[in-house]
């Protein structure tokens, strides 16, 4: 008899202790959505103070966008204008990051971003690690390279006050933790061996600057179980491209602006489809 009160104890315990466990699951899924809904309500209300930032940074002030997902939507941005400010650079640095965004997710946002990039002197584009998870979000390869052209048809194609082109700059993937259920070795692999050589080449094609943030170091400056940078991670993202993008910064500010009211497409220094 004791035996039988015993064992229905512990398969009470256990089914309490599996119910909890779903309760909390399913708080846990109803946060994190919310949360999301949250975060996707103010997107436009974000890329409109974006915009207006730029509009009122005035003409001697270089207007950069910086563009992409959460690594983007961090404090990157902030950090790269006081580096540039440090090194004389007068810019204004603003940041258009969608959260949880692939590249073909961003590119169904155009009406949030663009009118921003026809605000901006220079635009820089980091997109493609969530397009690089293992979950059923992740994006094919193949719609990857026709996503990331498509964006910089519709990047070179935006014009700013100057009546020129903004400059695009092109970024590599860092390398990313594994996560459970979103993101595993097997994401680096295809950053390495497939989004990034696609980065690579559009560059190239289009004659685009390009920073190798895939140099930024290894996996030590991202946060424990996760894809995001530390504050150190993001500071060598900041200092990685205020030191390989200090040609063109030069090029750009108001004063050396050419005859045509646009910057000049090249300059001393610069290696086009790699800086």
């Amino acid at each position: 008899m004791i035996q039988i009160l015993k064992g229905g104890a512990v398969a009470w315990t256990v089914l309490i202790a599996v119910w909890g466990a779903g309760v909390i699951g399913g708080l846990l899924v109803w946060w994190r959505v919310r949360r999301w809904g949250i975060v996707r309500r103010r997107d436009p209300e974000r890329a409109r103070t974006a915009m207006e930032n730029l509009s009122n940074a005035g003409n001697q002030r270089l207007r950069i966008l910086c563009l992409g997902d959460s690594l983007t939507d961090s404090s990157y941005p902030k950090r790269f204008q006081r580096l540039l400010g440090e090194n004389g650079v007068d810019a204004k640095v603003v940041k258009i990051g969608f959260p949880g965004h692939t590249s073909l997710e961003l590119l169904s946002r155009e009406e949030l971003f663009l009118p921003a990039c026809g605000k901006a002197d220079l635009v820089i584009l980091l997109i493609g690690t969530n397009d690089a998870r293992v979950d059923r979000n992740h994006v094919e390869t193949e719609e990857f390279a026709l996503a990331l052209e498509r964006l910089v048809e519709l990047l070179l194609h935006r014009k700013n006050p100057g009546s020129a082109q903004p400059l695009l700059c092109l970024c590599t993937l860092p390398e990313v933790q594994s996560v459970p259920y979103h993101f595993s070795p097997q994401s680096n692999e295809r950053i390495a061996r497939e989004l990034n050589p696609i980065l690579r080449l559009t560059a190239r094609q289009r004659n685009l600057p390009l920073v190798e943030l895939a140099q930024c170091g290894g996996l030590e400056w991202l946060r424990p179980r996760d894809v995001h940078p530390t504050g150190e991670g993001y500071e060598r993202i900041a200092k990685l491209l205020a030191e390989k993008l200090a040609p063109w910064l030069r090029l750009l500010r108001p004063p050396d602006l050419d005859s045509t009211g646009g910057p000049p497409r090249g300059g001393a220094g610069v290696e086009m489809g790699h800086v």
